[in-house]
């Protein structure tokens, strides 16, 4: 492999699993890429030449059959490399496109997401339970697209790679590896969580989060009672600030372990470059820039930060929480705090083609960026415009009309 040059790797994953198909199946889509596929017939799944209709290997594996594309360029001239993960007899192993067996059937478990990317899946041998028949007690090691054990089977618990990275646990203790195997930490840390695209990881040590890059460097020490992340897994980082907490306080933190934003506030997030939306303890929302410098004063009830470009829908009325919006009005300001519109609005649906849907007094109209009314209060119903026009609702009659109001063919 370092006389050739990777142009790709497309590994195709068919989780064609539990018999979901009745009699027999194949998938069209491979006829395109190779002439020979899996196909499933009573429950059991083969392999198939599509070119011929000629059976290869007559059903005989269970459950689930995937196959994985190799390309590769050597010089000038493209390979494709084509081998099957199968199970028989509740052991996984490979076979080739001929049928010839690579690997021996002899893993309880293989997970291979995210292959395409780093070349390794990760295989397991011990017992499984739980709803999904999962690894419960064994060892887990890695394997690389040609069924080579490129990291043994050493390890009580795994991740599969995300990035080029994965953790991987020794007794009761986690470590972080490269796709070599070759560990880039100590196996120190009582919790991992896997890295996120720009290169970094949460790790706990001693009941306290901290974070790491790709050279097991500590840009965070562990300290902070908590780091937030995508589904306790991977790492959150919104415009260089990790969100964390410490002695029940917010925390915002930048790639050097720098806290910013010093003032107290029961929630900090960034929603975009420099502006970070704050709530202060009678739950109103405000913001501040990444100097630590108001921008607008914590006086709304709510705001929308996950719709944010260059405004943001801001509310005032009655909320149960901090993060809905009840009974009020709406009102836009822009990211750098401008009232646009006070809240006056009962409802609206956000901008789209540069026009957004608003409600008032019982009916909808259309207003700019800049809050100027461009289609008036007149309609029971106003759906968002769409390549120049928009669905319409009067008197329960449906029109269409384009961005000036007028009625339009559809």
């Amino acid at each position: 492999m370092s006389q050739t040059y990777l142009l790709s790797i497309k590994i195709i994953f068919y989780f064609i699993i539990f018999c979901s198909f009745q009699g027999f199946t194949q998938i069209p889509i491979f006829q395109t890429i190779n002439k020979v596929i899996p196909f499933q017939q009573d429950s059991l799944w083969g392999l198939k030449d599509t070119s011929t209709s000629q059976i290869i290997v007559p059903p005989k594996y269970q459950e689930t059959v995937y196959f994985i594309i190799v390309y590769e360029k050597k010089d000038t001239n493209i390979i494709t490399e084509t081998n099957f993960l199968v199970k028989l007899n509740k052991k996984y192993g490979f076979i080739d496109k001929t049928g010839k067996q690579i690997v021996p059937f002899i893993y309880d478990y293989v997970e291979s997401e995210c292959w395409e990317r780093n070349r390794r899946a990760m295989v397991f041998k011990g017992t499984l339970g739980g709803e999904y028949n999962t690894p419960k007690e064994g060892l887990f090691g890695f394997i690389n697209p040609e069924g080579k054990e490129v990291i043994p089977l050493i390890y009580k618990e795994a991740q599969i790679f995300f990035n080029g990275y994965t953790y991987v646990k020794k007794d009761s203790l986690f470590a972080f590896i490269d796709t070599s195997g070759k560990l880039i930490t100590p196996f120190k840390y009582q919790d991992a969580n896997i890295f996120c695209k720009e290169g970094y990881a949460r790790v706990m040590n001693n009941g306290k989060f901290g974070v790491i890059d790709t050279t097991g460097n500590e840009i965070i020490s562990c300290k902070y009672d908590w780091i937030h992340g995508y589904d306790n897994m991977m790492l959150s980082i919104n415009y260089g600030l990790f969100t964390a907490k410490k002695n029940e306080e917010s925390v915002l933190i930048n790639t050097k372990g720098k806290e910013v934003l010093s003032t107290f506030y029961e929630y900090k997030i960034p929603v975009c470059e420099n502006l970070i939306a704050v709530a202060d303890t009678k739950k109103k929302w405000g913001f501040r820039n990444f100097s630590d410098k108001e921008i607008v004063p914590c006086k709304y009830d709510f705001i929308n930060i996950y719709y944010i470009d260059s405004f943001i829908w801001v509310f005032v009325g009655k909320c149960d929480d901090y993060f809905s919006a009840g009974i009020g009005k709406w009102g836009l300001i822009n990211i750098e705090g401008k009232e646009i519109v006070e809240p006056k609005y009962d409802e609206y649906r956000n901008f789209q083609e540069g026009l957004a849907t608003v409600y008032q007094n019982g009916k909808w109209g259309y207003i700019d960026k800049t809050g100027k009314v461009i289609i008036e209060f007149k309609f029971d119903e106003a759906e968002s415009f769409e390549n120049g026009k928009a669905k319409v609702t009067i008197d329960n009659n449906v029109k269409i009309i384009d961005k000036s109001g007028k009625e339009v063919l559809p």
